[in-house]
């Protein structure tokens, strides 16, 4: 697409518009000035951000609206890529500017991931409940962070990431099911996670032991494990 303005017709095929790095841009802009826009123009509005992005021509700080007036948010203009993990300093910045309720909008498991894993961070800063919203129409659930955390125990909650990345995330291959993966005791295999160098050979045969009994737990997949 050339351009995108707000009045613009959702394309008939969406994947092949998604799929264009340029089309994504030219959203974010287009959604960095609106939001910017309707900020000011609405000063009833508690607190508006619009998050920083850049291509290979220029770069967009993160600036907030706050009773109409335009500021730049330097804490929120990281050199992070991915949106998933930007959602975790956006957060942090609204529960210090006052917010004690937090609602995420994702079905996405990455999102889920980093949401529990830094729960204790935004918690300790203020935060009493955090929620995701997912699915759409009459799949619509709201997913209590706040509440399963402690429930997952805060061992595992801080293994987390790094249980979700070697069995499958958006970086790495899918190996078992996320449920093997919950069942196969990581936070025995991988305690030593926070002890040290990672790259070690030893920490790399933990990690393999570990999925390992993650296939061991996954139906049909006993025919890969020799």
């Amino acid at each position: 697409m050339n351009i995108i303005h707000y009045d613009t017709p959702v394309p008939v095929e969406m994947a092949r518009s998604w799929s264009s790095s340029n089309n994504k841009l030219k959203l974010q802009m287009l959604l960095h000035k609106q939001a910017m826009k309707r900020g000011i123009e609405n000063p009833s509005m508690v607190h508006v951000v619009a998050s920083s992005f850049s291509d290979a021509s220029d770069s967009v700080k993160c600036k907030g609206v706050m009773d109409g007036n335009s500021v730049e948010i330097p804490d929120l203009c990281p050199e992070v890529e991915e949106a998933d993990a930007r959602i975790i300093p956006h957060a942090l910045h609204s529960v210090r500017s006052g917010m004690q309720g937090i609602v995420v909008l994702s079905g996405d498991t990455d999102v889920f991931v980093l949401l529990v894993h830094y729960w204790d961070i935004l918690s300790s800063e203020g935060l009493r409940e955090l929620w995701i919203k997912a699915g759409v129409g009459d799949s619509t659930r709201y997913i209590p962070v706040h509440i399963l955390t402690p429930r997952i125990g805060k061992e595992l909650c801080y293994l987390l990431p790094l249980v979700h990345t070697l069995t499958g995330c958006d970086y790495t291959s899918k190996v078992g099911t996320k449920h093997a993966a919950l069942i196969a005791n990581p936070t025995e295999y991988l305690k030593d996670f926070d002890s040290g160098p990672r790259c070690t050979d030893d920490f790399t045969a933990s990690c393999e032991a570990y999925l390992v009994q993650v296939l061991k737990g996954t139906p049909h997949a006993q025919q890969w494990i020799n």
